[in-house]
């Protein structure tokens, strides 16, 4: 048999035996629920059975013109058996064929109880199971053996395939557990394509050493110069396709603020923290892990645990960033290539900021930008088909979705492969601001240090479930630790303060004594000492002297939750009605589980705007507002504003080494614990009956921020660039949120979208045409919303419509849609056609083909879609499909094609 024949014919068996378990599952389900969940009838079933089973048996020997290895008589014995089996199945699931008027499943699942006992599936699904391990075994040995016959037996083509190439692909071929029945045939055509690339141009002579190194070593296999050439011609072009392909993969890892959280963490103070890098001394009384001697020498896991506000993220950073931390572990993976990674778990930031698929993402896209060459040990069935993309032998753009599952085999591959020599040290802060379980998180790095190439340093609040899996690292307490970079805070920010040092000259002592004071009340958390000395500098700015300020200090409260209460509670009662409405701001900045796009921190200006609603009405309020000096203006205003309402509790993140206010930077909590003590029950009772009305006057920080973004949305596209703020997709957002108010009118609402429908790209084109991070958001009850604000459909915006968009977004995309996203948009296609969608439109979508004349060939007719023939081509494989074209039928009756060209 040609080898690349039997590879097909081996595909056919895994892709049969993978059929034949989705619809044994679903014939499982349907003995025991009487409901089948997929979305295929069972007429479809039974000709999809019976076309399978016929080709597998025309293909077992229709392809063979030579001997059959061993393997290979084995495959031909398990096409037999599956063809057999097939017809079984196909008889069965031929008969299930829904009888009368009533539910038509329930008619199915009587059906099947009928012909197939429970014993029988059993004992259908352990012999598809016996199929499938045979197969498996089978075709690795068959696989190995066409690879080896392939680059020895083909003609200097093959030859030119660099050993490289040859490992790449037989990683793709042998990725046995990663999608088999949808890749195998794709993985078979691209070993085929490899034998098959002749052409090259022709190399010249070169005195370039690399080159002439080459060629040297392809004299063993070419016979001429120029066959030479084309030897190293065919080097090149694989090695440059290997790196685009590689990077490919690796930027599509990447997503919207992957290195936000650590950009914005603070910085150490100065010369604090260097302890943690330096030998151990043994004099200080503290038991600890010499985290020195871990990175030098350990292969284990180390925890760095603490108080809140003790200081761990800070001290995270400042070890992930300092070049010591790297020396130290080059003293550990010695000659080995030696790889750091790290991932900041953020409470506050999107789902992917504190989830496993964002920690995985981060991870392995660091990784693999250091190290390129591992993406295909990575990912080999994404690399075979990024491969099959560029290469031409896939017409269909490559969509990759990064589903945890694949994430997860992704970083066991990465971790555990000894095909490249390696040493990988991952830094994970915050494991307690992880949003899932948090034994989950923990069991995931105590697998991950099995691995003898790497090791893990984590930080985390000393929760029962780390303290539970940690107990036996290597560890330290921050709380331990921190009284000497306490001192050290205190002495650079205070003592050295012009007005502190004058204070000190007339009483030495007492300053002392009050530097020792806050040492001693700090107990290690470094935060509430940073609140302390922000007052103490306070009274000094109002000429307190030392005994002031000692009674200043006795004053304040100890402890973190104590301090909060007395900003928050005690502030001002001219101020407090504002500052309510900020911590109300801040709190519904958190992501809800419905968001249409994740919510996100204000930016400043987004805070000014919804701190300020009775301005945004006036014409000449918007006017100015396109003059940026004018606009930076109110951003420095509104910082003050922060500071003296909020007593320190909020402020700005200005990023990496900046200082300058913009009117991009983002509003955030001091630290973790403001926002739990702002959302403990009785603070929000107080908070909230501070700004507490009748009826619509109540505020609403929810409608406070969608007017400001509707504001926003109304101006040029460059000054929303300039405020950093994704504000059309924020904008369905919120309107989402207040939807859910009753209290508020619904004209209110509708008066917000008129000022904006003429002069931005429509909202509903952006709710019918997603982002890959908002694709999973869509729903028919945001559509209807938008729909009930005034959107129309078929209203175009620079040359197409939002219902002409949203049916190209369909065409193009329904392929990596789940059954129950189509569901969903079977429904929205529903509403916008009752709400006056042109059924008669056209889009624009994949090119079309049509088979013409007796030899059947493929002829291209362009790339416009009508209505009716997305419908049937999305809708297809669902029930929906009839009930759509009706629809659109009805709609396309000229009495309803007038409303519709009215709308």
């Amino acid at each position: 048999m040609d080898p690349l024949s039997a590879l097909s014919v081996a595909a056919s068996v895994v892709q049969f035996v993978d059929f034949a378990f989705r619809i044994l599952s679903d014939a499982r389900q349907l003995y025991e629920d009487g409901e089948l969940s997929v979305n295929i009838q069972s007429s479809r079933v039974a000709s999809e059975l019976g076309s399978w089973s016929k080709d597998l048996r025309r293909s077992i020997r229709e392809q063979s013109s030579t001997s059959l290895s061993n393997n290979e008589q084995e495959l031909e014995t398990l096409c037999r058996d599956c063809a057999a089996l097939a017809g079984d199945l196909k008889a069965r699931v031929e008969n299930l064929k829904p009888a009368g008027k009533g539910r038509p499943w329930e008619s199915v699942g009587q059906a099947l109880k009928s012909m197939w006992s429970r014993k029988e599936l059993n004992e259908v699904e352990a012999k598809l199971s016996t199929y499938r391990d045979a197969i498996n075994s089978r075709l690795l040995g068959s696989l190995r053996e066409r690879v080896d016959r392939v680059l020895k037996e083909q003609s200097l083509q093959t030859l030119a395939i660099n050993k490289n190439t040859e490992k790449l692909v037989a990683s793709a071929l042998l990725d046995i557990h990663a999608s088999l029945a949808r890749n195998m045939q794709e993985q078979s055509v691209i070993l085929q394509s490899l034998s098959d690339r002749t052409q090259a141009p022709k190399i010249s002579d070169t005195q370039d050493p690399v080159t002439s190194g080459i060629l040297n070593r392809s004299r063993g296999i070419a016979k001429t110069d120029e066959e030479a050439g084309i030897f190293l011609s065919i080097q090149y072009d694989e090695t440059q396709l290997h790196k685009r392909i590689a990077h490919s993969i690796t930027e599509s890892l990447r997503y919207e603020k992957l290195d936000e959280r650590y950009e914005t963490v603070t910085e150490a103070h100065q010369k604090t923290f260097e302890w943690i890098l330096k030998p151990r001394q043994n004099d200080d009384g503290v038991i600890w892990s010499d985290f020195v001697q871990w990175l030098r020498e350990g292969d284990d896991l180390f925890w760095i645990t603490g108080k809140p506000g003790s200081g761990k993220t800070t001290l995270m950073k400042f070890i992930y960033e300092n070049p010591a931390t790297e020396e130290h572990l080059r003293i550990w993976s010695k000659d080995t290539p030696l790889s750091v990674a790290g991932f900041f778990f953020w409470w506050a930031g999107t789902e992917k900021q504190r989830s496993q698929e964002g920690l995985l993402r981060t991870l392995l896209y660091s990784l693999l930008r250091q190290m390129p060459v591992l993406v295909p040990y990575v990912f080999p069935s994404q690399w075979a088909g990024r491969y099959a993309s560029l290469t031409g032998l896939r017409k269909l753009e490559v969509h990759q979705q990064w589903s945890l599952g694949v994430l997860t085999k992704g970083f066991q591959r990465l971790i555990t492969q000894r095909e490249i020599p390696m040493k990988l040290c991952l830094f994970i802060d915050g494991l307690d601001e992880y949003e899932g379980r948090e034994t989950d998180i923990a069991d995931l790095f105590k697998d991950v240090v099995l691995s003898s190439q790497v090791k893990v340093c984590v930080s985390s609040r000393p929760h029962v479930a780390f303290e539970t899996a940690f107990k036996t690292r290597p560890k330290l307490r921050m709380q331990d630790l921190t009284r000497q970079d306490i001192h050290l805070y205190i002495t650079d920010r205070l003592v050295h303060d012009k007005m502190m040092e004058e204070l000190s000259l007339q009483e030495p002592i007492a300053c002392a004594k009050l530097v020792e004071e806050i040492s001693e009340a700090a107990l290690g958390v470094f935060l509430w000492v940073e609140l302390v000395v922000k007052s103490l500098l306070n009274g000094l700015s109002n000429k307190d002297r030392i005994e002031d300020l000692l009674r200043r200090l006795k004053a304040l409260p100890r402890g973190l939750a104590a301090f909060y209460e007395h900003i928050v509670i005690n502030i001002d009662s001219i101020y407090q009605e504002e500052a309510s409405r900020l911590y109300q701001l801040m709190a519904v900045t958190l992501e809800w589980p419905d968001d249409w796009t994740p919510a996100q921190q204000l930016t400043l200006v987004s805070m000014y705007l919804s701190t300020h609603q009775e301005e945004l009405q006036g014409r000449d309020f918007a006017v100015a507002f396109r003059d940026k000096s004018f606009v930076l203006g109110k951003c420095k205003e509104t910082d003050v504003f922060l500071r003296t309402r909020c007593g320190g509790l909020l402020e700005l993140q200005y990023g990496l080494g900046s200082t300058e206010i913009v009117p991009s930077l983002k509003v955030s909590y001091i630290h973790r614990t403001v926002m739990e003590y702002l959302e403990e029950r009785a603070t929000r009772r107080q908070l909230l009956d501070r700004t507490r009305g009748t009826g619509q006057q109540t505020f609403d920080p929810n409608l406070a921020i969608l007017k400001a973004l509707c504001f926003q949305f109304s101006l040029e596209s460059s000054l929303q660039d300039w405020f950093g703020t994704p504000v059309a997709a924020l904008v369905i957002t919120y309107a989402r949120r207040v939807d859910q108010n009753k209290n508020i009118p619904e004209s209110e609402l509708k008066s917000l979208f008129d000022d904006i429908a003429q002069t931005q790209r429509p909202l509903l084109d952006i709710a019918l045409v997603p982002t890959p991070d908002s694709e999973r958001f869509i729903r028919p009850e945001v559509v209807k919303l938008i729909l009930s604000f005034g959107a129309k459909p078929n209203r175009k915006f620079e040359g197409q419509s939002p219902w002409q968009n949203g049916l190209s977004y369909l065409i193009t995309n329904h392929g990596h849609l789940s059954s129950a996203m189509i569901q969903f948009w079977a429904e929205i296609v529903i509403v916008l056609l009752e709400n006056g969608a042109n059924p008669l439109t056209q889009c624009h979508g994949p090119e079309k083909f049509e088979q013409r004349g007796k030899s059947k060939k493929k002829i291209s007719v362009g790339n416009l879609w009508t209505a009716e023939e997305v419908i049937g081509r999305v809708f297809g494989g669902s029930g929906e499909r009839p009930r759509l074209l009706a629809l659109l039928k009805d709609k396309s009756r000229p009495e309803k094609k007038s409303k519709c060209r009215q709308q």
